[in-house]
């Protein structure tokens, strides 16, 4: 007859808003009367089932969590919840059961965990994707833009070019990224940073506040795989000025 008692486990969670196909951790304590070798426990696979709405995998060991426990009576290991093949979608949103298999984990004494819930999961929601934009761009600005230096004018809003308006080199460069934030610097008449927001279907719209020139610059466009289209309306001391039209490319050098 083995002695003592068999571990315990009980998954800790949050709830969680995925996305696209990214993996997500998941923590699980480990508790015995004597001692658990998290060593040994590591090493143990098909551990941790995971079931939800259209979605049955088993969690990856990921890694031991640092602990005060000095007598190897807690262990605290990381999982790793991977992405339904097709990637997060709403058919996914709902609750998880977390289980544990029977007889992967044993103690000191060889007590083995039986079969057993351990926790539970809540998918609240999926994220939208955002695609990357970093990087440099440059192309050509209709000269109808005065962005440019050229002095020309377009309609408000339409962003076309003026006939017989040659074009001129321009350039855009989003330097920073953060969920559907972006952050960047415009070079055209002058060297201005800008801001704004980008949509999980690649539309963005950048703007500059020049609180200096009394100015407001709006550039507006969409990603198509490495090249950003769109316009840029400029207007200085409260009067519309100039619009222009753009076709820039990334840098993929």
């Amino acid at each position: 007859m083995l002695a003592g008692q068999a571990p315990t486990a009980r998954a800790i969670t949050r709830p969680l808003e995925v996305s696209g196909t990214e993996s997500y951790p998941l923590f699980v304590e480990f508790t015995d009367d004597k001692f658990l070798d998290a060593t040994t426990m590591s090493l143990q696979q098909d551990v941790i089932l995971v079931q939800g709405p259209h979605y049955k995998q088993i969690a990856q060991y990921s890694g031991m969590i640092p602990s005060h426990n000095a007598t190897g009576t807690v262990v605290l290991l990381q999982y790793v919840l991977a992405p339904p093949k097709k990637g997060w979608s709403s058919a996914n949103i709902g609750t998880y059961k977390i289980t544990l298999q029977q007889d992967r984990i044993t103690d000191s004494d060889g007590n083995t965990m039986p079969r057993a819930k351990i926790g539970s999961l809540y998918v609240t929601g999926v994220a939208p994707v955002f695609p990357n934009i970093v990087g440099t761009y440059a192309g050509r600005w209709n000269q109808s833009a005065d962005l440019d230096g050229s002095g020309g004018v377009v309609p408000p809003g339409t962003g076309g070019p003026l006939k017989n308006d040659p074009p001129v080199a321009g350039k855009l460069a989003i330097t920073r990224q953060a969920g559907s934030r972006i952050f960047g610097t415009f070079y055209g008449k002058r060297t201005t940073e800008v801001h704004g927001t980008l949509y999980a279907n690649g539309k963005f719209t950048l703007v500059l506040d020049d609180t200096d020139l009394d100015r407001h610059l709006r550039i507006t466009g969409k990603l198509f795989s490495n090249r950003l289209i769109g316009y840029a309306t400029d207007q200085t001391k409260g009067v519309f000025d100039t619009a222009g039209s753009f076709d820039f490319r990334r840098d993929v050098r």
